[in-house]
């Protein structure tokens, strides 16, 4: 079964208010391109404001849990409850 990293760096605060637009990028890595595509496909089709970027394999999905934890970290330090990321350029 191959492995897809996604939703990482939305929190689940976030996720859970279905009417919130999500205005955020999604990052997807996987090492298998056609299940990369199938989790893009169905992120999609959430909307909401929400592009879904090809994040190649599933390598740089470390980088996406780091930012987990800058986002947690953000969210005490401004008592926030949904930072999330933009990549800006692409």
């Amino acid at each position: 079964i191959p492995l897809v990293a996604a939703f990482k760096t939305i929190s689940a605060h976030t996720l859970a208010d279905l009417n919130a637009a999500l205005d955020c990028d999604l990052v997807v890595c996987g090492d298998v391109p056609a299940a990369r595509s199938r989790v893009m496909e169905a992120a999609s089709a959430i909307g909401s404001g929400l592009r879904v970027l090809d994040g190649g394999p599933l390598r740089p999905a470390r980088a996406l849990e780091a930012m987990c934890a800058l986002a947690i970290g953000l969210n005490r330090r401004y008592k926030a409850k949904s930072s999330r990321f933009r990549v800006v350029g692409v």
